[in-house]
């Protein structure tokens, strides 16, 4: 399991670095918006990448992960033992996800609102909102861990299981279940509106924008299937409706 989260790791660093280099060498592609999304995303992949292995239990097991001491151990065990930076750069993806469906919704279904909706500050404005929301949503993660004789362990927070249960699955709906469901909800309505006869020479005519769009749709896919198993089972593990290995 370590040796394939390692790889995972790997090729999600070296994998997304490459991309945002050839992107920032030709800088003419960051004038595009989905251009600008897609680093954001393989921005957000990379630190991925990185924090897998410098998050416990997924390459390096916690009982031999060379901790901090004093201050800076507490401050490590509350922002990455606890997962909280780790899935701050999933939640973003899949945000991120959601605005490349709607940015490819506007340039197909709505191309004369498309530069309003999508200008330069707007852009980074949902950028930052999605980042923060990200950030925002994730907070009670930094209640759940402390450091108990020089270990980072996980402890039960100090509202309660309860009111943890509810704060997990309010979590969930906003930042997957929301966000996945207005993706699909988006490619739907796109791909009733290629049906039609003159949208669908228009794309025929427009090949780099029908391969951008079936690019979206399967990093939509891949997204949906890595998370909603995962998600699901969080949320039916914490309500004790099923017991499985975690």
């Amino acid at each position: 399991m370590k040796t394939s989260f390692g790889l995972i790791a790997s090729l999600s660093f070296f994998g997304n670095l490459l991309l945002c280099l050839v992107m920032f060498r030709k800088r003419a592609m960051l004038q595009k918006p989905y251009n600008v999304l897609i680093c954001s995303l393989a921005i957000t992949d990379t630190l991925t990448g990185i924090f897998l292995v410098a998050t416990p239990d997924y390459v390096i097991d916690r009982r031999s992960f060379p901790y901090p001491s004093g201050l800076a151990g507490e401050f490590f065990c509350r922002l990455i033992g606890s997962t909280y930076i780790l899935f701050i750069f999933g939640k973003a993806s899949t945000s991120t996800i959601m605005c490349l469906a709607i940015d490819r919704w506007y340039s197909i279904v709505k191309p004369i609102s498309y530069k309003t909706a999508f200008s330069k500050r707007r852009l980074y404005l949902y950028i930052v909102l999605i980042w923060t929301s990200a950030a925002i949503t994730q907070i009670n993660e930094l209640f759940i861990t402390e450091v108990e004789h020089d270990l980072c362990t996980f402890i039960t927070p100090f509202y309660g299981e309860k009111a943890e249960r509810i704060f997990i699955l309010i979590h969930v709906i906003i930042t997957f279940y929301i966000p996945s469901l207005v993706t699909w909800l988006t490619f739907g309505h796109i791909w009733m509106h290629m049906r039609q006869p003159n949208i669908r020479r228009h794309l025929n005519s427009n090949k780099a924008k029908k391969r951008l769009l079936r690019m979206c749709a399967l990093a939509a896919l891949s997204l949906t299937m890595s998370w909603l198993p995962t998600e699901t089972f969080f949320i039916l593990h914490k309500f004790e409706v099923l017991r499985l290995p975690f």
